[in-house]
């Protein structure tokens, strides 16, 4: 079925590209968790078990690209990501999560969140991510296959992930988000009881992600958020690591500005990075004895 498919739309791209030469794609729905055998899901599609069919059926096919609502959202992109096959996520949920690690480690060249334009409700994280990362294309876009970028996801109750990024060997810690208090109602005693009940609402917890780029020897920028950062050295020398500067702030036009300088209390005298949700850092690094 794959491979009649898979001939069938070579000929309707040819037709296509002799009247519009530009690239083309064609998405898959994937295989759920409860479609164990083909046939109970559209195995004919270019699923990652039959890509090498697709190749060789449709070679003037660019992109093999995926309707992704999954749960195990890494795996697939993982496996999409093979033989060449650029990253095209032309269908999805809105997890601003995803967002980060489809850019930050996957290299994708789209999402497209289903509905963005209708009536489905957006998350306002995701329009904020959005942000976040259009300040910071230039920079991701310079890094990408380079070795030099990538992102990591920690959910509540992870163990500690290690990524040996630059010279350094980041350990993340997941520390989610703060507890909203809610504001209290007009003509409402704080001390009030049945006020006392429902004072701390705390939000959903954050399914926390970022961006991590080594931009030097010492350098880094992080966007993303919800985590605890600490280094180890991975290269010869002292063995002590201490933050230098420890910069929020944004990109504007292409230039760094720096919105908040992190001293003191909020690292630690320079020995704790908290990257808190949705925001941008820049961090300088020193080794000593």
């Amino acid at each position: 079925m794959a491979w009649n498919y898979a001939r069938f739309l070579e000929n309707v791209v040819q037709a296509g590209k002799a009247a519009y030469d530009i690239p083309m794609y064609v998405n898959a729905w994937l295989q759920q968790p409860n479609h164990a055998w083909p046939g109970t899901y559209p195995s004919g599609g270019p699923l990652p078990q039959v890509h090498d069919v697709w190749r060789a059926g449709a070679p003037d096919i660019d992109i093999l690209a995926p309707d992704l609502y999954l749960e195990y959202f890494d795996a697939v992109c993982e496996r999409f990501k093979r033989n060449g096959n650029p990253l095209f996520i032309p269908e999805t949920s809105t997890n601003p999560a995803n967002v980060i690690m489809a850019v930050g480690k996957y290299d994708t060249i789209g999402f497209s969140p289903f509905g963005i334009d209708g009536n489905r409700p957006i998350p306002p994280d995701l329009a904020t991510v959005y942000d976040l990362l259009d300040q910071m294309s230039p920079m991701i876009l310079a890094h990408q296959g380079t070795g030099s970028i990538t992102a990591v996801r920690l959910s509540q109750g992870d163990p500690p992930k290690e990524v040996k990024l630059g010279n350094y060997t980041l350990t993340l810690t997941y520390t989610g988000r703060n507890t909203h208090i809610a504001p209290q109602p007009k003509g409402q005693v704080a001390a009030s009881p049945q006020f006392a009940a429902t004072a701390a609402t705390p939000e959903p917890p954050l399914e926390a992600a970022a961006i991590l780029i080594a931009t030097g020897p010492d350098e880094y920028y992080f966007v993303g958020g919800g985590m605890r950062i600490d280094f180890s050295p991975n290269t010869p020398g002292p063995m002590n690591v201490g933050l230098g500067d420890v910069q929020q702030g944004n990109f504007v036009n292409g230039e760094w500005v720096v919105t908040r300088q992190i001293a003191g209390d909020d690292d630690a005298q320079g020995e704790i990075l908290t990257l808190r949700p949705y925001t941008i850092l820049r961090t300088t690094l020193y080794r000593f004895p």
